[in-house]
Order: structure tokens, then sequence, then C-alpha cells
């Protein structure tokens, strides 16, 4: 099959070395090179008897994606090693460029920005406003777990006490 030894190395497939590499020239990945790169992983992992759970449409980093995984790996239904070989010779380097895409920061971005009223109030509540309150969003975050780490700051985490992580 795939791994004939435990120490076998992933190849990545001609295909999707290419797409790739026109990925590198457009700065892109399309959501159709995507979708067919992990059906490709999909089916591969399917013809060696693993189960699939999905796939489903699903919305990530303000992108569509297909959602999917491994069905229960304790099951005797296949390695799910061998699924992951599949994965890297047919879509991980496609989905990896694809979901960290500037659709995908712009989204987060555009996402963690609706926290700054409230992690703002949160800050001026424990007297530790930012000089600059209109600061980046990820410096602004940054800005806050700083004063949660700083001696006399202890127990101030307004990143947790208003639910905003960076992904």
């Amino acid at each position: 099959m795939f791994l004939a030894s435990d120490d076998a190395q992933p190849v990545m497939s001609d295909a999707q070395r290419q797409t790739l590499i026109a990925a590198y020239g457009s700065g892109e990945i399309s959501f159709e090179q995507y979708s067919e790169a992990v059906f490709l992983t999909l089916d591969c992992a399917r013809g060696a008897g693993l189960r699939i759970d999905g796939p489903t449409d699903a919305v990530r980093g303000g992108q569509p994606v297909i959602a999917w995984g491994w069905a229960d790996p304790t099951q005797p239904d296949g390695d799910p090693r061998v699924g992951e070989e599949c994965r890297a010779i047919h879509s991980l380097g496609i989905e990896m460029a694809y979901e960290n895409s500037a659709v995908a920061a712009d989204d987060e971005r555009q996402q963690l920005e609706a926290f700054r009223p409230a992690l703002l109030a949160c800050l001026e509540s424990h007297e530790a406003s930012p000089d600059d309150p209109g600061m980046d969003i990820y410096e602004l975050i940054d800005y806050s777990n700083q004063r949660g780490i700083e001696p006399g700051w202890q127990g101030l985490d307004c990143t947790t006490e208003v639910n905003v992580s960076v992904g």
C-alpha cells in the first residue's frame, strides 16, 4: 500500500505540486482547486478502506470549506495513517494554502474587530487602557495579553473575559 515502512515519507502528487506552483504565481487557490484536491484525498482514503465522517459544506475563515474527518480510528475499518498519506499526496498543501489565504486573513481581522469595544471596556475597567485605542486589533489583543502577565496585573485577562482568541 502507501506505507512501505514506518519511516515512509509522504510524496506530493504532481497534480498537487502543479496547483501549488500555479498558486505561487497567481497568489490564490480557487475553491474548485481546493475541492478537487480534498475529494481526491477522500477517494484515496475510502479506496484504502477508511470510513470518512462527512464531507459537509462549512465556512471557516470567511470562505467555504469542506468539513470532514476520519471516522472512529479505534474501529477496524482501515489505518488512519494511510488516510494521512492520501492527504499528503493529494491535498494537504492545497488545503493549507487555501485556508491561509488573504481572504481568510481579512475575514479573521474583521471578526476580531467586533471584539474591540468589549476589549477596550474591559481594559478600562481595570485601569489598563492603551495609549492608542485605535491600534491594530492584533496589537490590541497582544497589549491585553501582556497586561495580564505584568507584575501587579495578576487576574487581568480581558481576552478571556470577552472570549476573543486568535486562531
